[in-house]
């Protein structure tokens, strides 16, 4: 028997939380509501989970807390954040800090299994696509293992969140090939993502400042002014 999905809602108006938790249920979906986000970050820490569904204004702590702990984790963890706050500046921040997607209270639960589904369809590619390829890709001083998702420097990991290895994973599959912001939203992102191009202008700066900490000298990431970015490497 299939394992049903495992979704973790962490969300403090409990008539949504009812209606959701209903919903999904029939729908064949495992759900756990926590209504705080101290809750919801113990439930990440603890278990794994298949897709969180967060609200951004909870008792306790912002949600934006604990979308950055899901981040942190070295368990990938798909985040969706919806919420009744609809400004540009939320979402960028938000997609900045790694959630999945966005949604806007309300919603109708056929919205929601559209963008779950669109999320599960773009996880599945990703790692189908790693399946097909050798187990570690070499580039430059970065060693990249495929099946454990680290990012090595000579014996030093690197730790990454799962945007910013898939970013790095791209760029270094493709070494030399310019790839434009707006390439990089449709590939790591999906198509299917409201997510803005400065989004990727974050996750690139940090994946610099990351590898740049960690002791690798050589620019890896190059940028090419008026088209986009590169990995670059000294073999043509």
């Amino acid at each position: 028997m299939t394992a049903r999905p495992r979704i973790l809602l962490i969300e403090d108006d409990l008539d949504l939380v009812g209606v959701l938790s209903c919903n999904l249920n029939y729908l064949g979906y495992e759900v756990h509501a926590e209504t705080t986000g101290r809750g919801g970050v113990h439930q990440l820490e603890t278990k794994r989970w298949d897709t969180v569904l967060l609200d951004l204004i909870l008792p306790d702590i912002d949600g934006k807390e604990v979308c950055a702990k899901a981040q942190s984790l070295a368990h990938y963890t798909p985040v969706i954040v919806a919420t009744a706050r609809s400004e540009s500046a939320q979402r960028i921040e938000c997609y900045a800090l790694g959630a999945d997607d966005y949604l806007v209270k309300p919603y109708s639960i056929d919205e929601l299994l559209a963008r779950m589904s669109a999320l599960d369809r773009r996880i599945h590619r990703i790692r189908t696509e790693a399946r097909q390829t050798a187990e570690q890709l070499q580039l430059g001083e970065l060693r990249i293992e495929f099946e454990s998702r680290t990012v090595w420097c000579g014996e030093l990991r690197i730790e990454l969140t799962p945007r910013e290895y898939e970013l790095l994973l791209l760029l270094a599959r493709h070494p030399n090939k310019v790839f434009t912001r707006g390439d990089l939203l449709d590939k790591v992102w999906g198509t299917d993502s409201d997510a803005y191009e400065h989004t990727v202008v974050s996750h690139v700066n940090r994946l610099r400042s990351k590898l740049a900490r960690n002791g690798l000298c050589s620019d890896v990431i190059q940028t090419v002014w008026g088209l986009g970015y590169r990995a670059h490497t000294s073999h043509q």
